[in-house]
């Protein structure tokens, strides 16, 4: 192999590539432009919904039916400054009218039960297809398990019982580990990673099918250079695109974090270390240096481009599947065996990597793993370019 001629090779790929404005479109600028698309669609529907803003900004209407017969929990609700009560006749037909997304419903005789020291039942309703209904549902239950609280601890003072003995344990929660952003990050960037580097399974049609279909695949050849060299460059030209693709939609991805937990929280601190995410860029590579070349291997003996495009969708989908199947693994209880599969082990590195955990066998076992598979797999592709019924295949 002579690296002079995988440079002229890799160079004039990578300049026909970014002379070729689809391919700038799909591997650089459609990937990030997804990414920021996703946390555009997920800001708006984190945003209060019009029906929020009737009573003013962050409180939470709640359409109650009942409204007179539970006077003390309406006072209740009204004191917490969260909740605003609007009184209807019919609390089903408000929902569905969606003058709110949670209800409640107060039984007649409620307050003289409460009076009475009996138990009556209360009603909490929401929209089954509405998700934030159900978060407010919740929320507006809790309150109303704080009022129960309050009564509880109103009757045992009447008997002059200490109300802290139904207390015998104060529980304190300290959050420790990492952030509710880093855990996301860890639930959902792997996999995305490995679905925009198998993105760039386009690009390598486009080198092989593309070129047998334009007819320039054959002029290539008669060229006074080896097949090794001529596969390493357009090799190489594959593993960029991958790179490229996934490091622009890293940074995408971040950017929208950063941006969302901004104006959801008011801080926009960086989610990830500065070692970790170097350590992810990397990773990158892990996978691409695989992939590149099972993705050559594979686009070169079909007879088209159509043909050979059927290959983006097992790719896809299988790093969507493979990731589904990696949920059952946690930190800790990972078989050591898994960080020796190709794919497999830069997701669950990259898994550890968000989530604060720098493993350096873990990350040597990975690298080794990657790029004795890139090898084989790169010797499969160049033994595939020296086969004239694979080349010409019609």
């Amino acid at each position: 192999m002579n690296m002079r001629d995988v440079w002229v090779i890799f160079k004039k790929e990578m300049t026909d590539n970014l002379r070729d404005r689809w391919y700038m479109f799909y591997t650089l600028a459609l990937p990030p432009l997804m990414v920021l698309l996703v946390f555009a669609a997920t800001a708006l529907e984190n945003t209060p919904h019009h029906t929020d803003a009737v009573a003013g900004e962050g409180s939470i209407p709640v359409v109650v039916e009942g409204a007179s017969e539970g006077t003390s929990l309406v006072a209740f609700l009204k004191q917490q400054q969260v909740f605003t009560v609007i009184a209807v006749e019919d609390g089903e037909e408000a929902l569905l009218r969606r003058l709110a997304q949670v209800g409640l419903t107060i039984p007649a005789g409620f307050e003289a039960i409460v009076k009475e020291e009996g138990t009556s039942s209360l009603i909490v309703r929401y929209i089954v297809a509405d998700q934030k209904g159900a978060l407010l549902g919740e929320r507006l239950a809790s309150a109303i398990g704080d009022y129960a609280e309050t009564i509880v601890f109103g009757r045992l003072a009447g008997r002059g019982i200490d109300p802290a003995l139904l207390r015998p344990v104060v529980i304190e929660i300290e959050p420790t580990g990492p952030s509710d952003v880093t855990a996301s990050l860890a639930n959902i960037l792997p996999m995305l990673l490995v679905v925009w580097g198998a993105g760039a399974v386009h690009v390598a049609v486009d080198l092989t099918a593309g070129e047998k279909e334009r007819g320039t695949l054959e002029l290539l050849l008669t060229a006074p250079v080896a097949r090794l060299s001529l596969v390493v460059g357009k090799y190489l030209a594959v593993v960029c695109a991958s790179v490229f693709s996934q490091w622009l939609s890293l940074i995408a991805f971040l950017v929208g974090v950063v941006l969302q937990t901004h104006f959801m929280y008011g801080s926009a601190n960086f989610p990830l270390p500065l070692v970790n995410l170097l350590g992810i860029l990397a990773g990158t590579l892990f996978m691409a240096t695989p992939l590149a070349a099972l993705q050559i291997a594979l686009s070169l003996p079909r007879r088209s481009v159509r043909e050979a495009q059927a290959l983006q969708a097992p790719f896809g989908i299988g790093a969507i599947l493979l990731w589904m199947l990696l949920q059952n693994y946690t930190l800790g209880n990972t078989p050591a065996y898994m960080f020796f599969i190709p794919v497999v082990n830069n997701l669950l590195l990259n898994k550890e990597l968000l989530m604060g955990v720098l493993t350096p066998v873990h990350i040597l076992t990975t690298f080794l793993t990657c790029a004795l598979a890139a090898a084989l797999a790169l010797r499969f592709a160049a033994r595939r370019f020296s086969e004239e019924p694979v080349l010409f295949r019609q």
